[in-house]
C-alpha cells in the first residue's frame, strides 16, 4: 500500500516537473519570436524613413500617407524605393505590427504599433523627418 502511494506521488511530481519545463520552453520561444518581430519592425521604420527622404528629395515635400509612399516607390525610376518597401510592409502590416505614415506641418510621423501587445511585440516605434527612431515600451 505504501509503495503505491509513493509511486503515485512520484508520478504526480514528475508530471508537474514536465509541465513546468514545457511552460519554460514555450515562454522562451514566445519571447524570442517577439524580439525578432520587434527588430524587424524597427528596421521597417528605418526603411520607411529612407523612402520618405527619397520622396522629399524628388519633390521637395514629404509623403502624407503610406499609400502615397507606396505609389511613389512603385513609380520611381530607380528601384531603390521599391526595394525598401517590398513585401507586406507596403500593406501597412508586417510581422505582428501595424505601420502608419502621417503628414505633419513640419514633415511626417511614422509609427509601428504591435497588433497584440505582449504577444506580437511590447515596443512601439516612432520616427519623423529627423530619421531618429524612438521607442516606447508597453506593459
Amino acid at each position: 500500500m505504501k509503495t503505491a502511494t509513493y509511486r503515485s506521488r512520484f508520478v504526480i511530481l514528475a508530471c508537474l516537473l514536465i509541465c513546468a519545463s514545457v511552460a519554460t520552453v514555450a515562454s522562451y520561444a514566445t519571447s524570442a519570436r517577439m524580439r525578432r518581430q520587434e527588430q524587424a519592425a524597427k528596421s521597417a521604420v528605418e526603411r520607411l524613413g529612407q523612402v520618405e527622404a527619397l520622396f522629399h528629395a524628388s519633390g521637395g515635400k514629404y509623403a502624407a500617407s503610406l499609400e502615397e509612399l507606396v505609389t511613389f516607390a512603385n513609380q520611381a525610376p530607380d528601384q531603390t524605393a521599391a526595394g525598401l518597401l517590398g513585401g507586406s510592409l507596403a500593406t501597412g502590416r508586417m510581422g505582428g505590427y501595424h505601420f502608419t505614415v502621417k503628414g505633419t506641418p513640419e514633415g511626417y510621423l511614422i509609427t509601428a504599433i504591435p497588433n497584440s501587445i505582449g504577444s506580437s511585440g511590447s515596443i512601439k516605434f516612432y520616427s519623423d523627418e529627423t530619421q531618429m527612431i524612438r521607442e516606447s515600451r508597453s506593459r
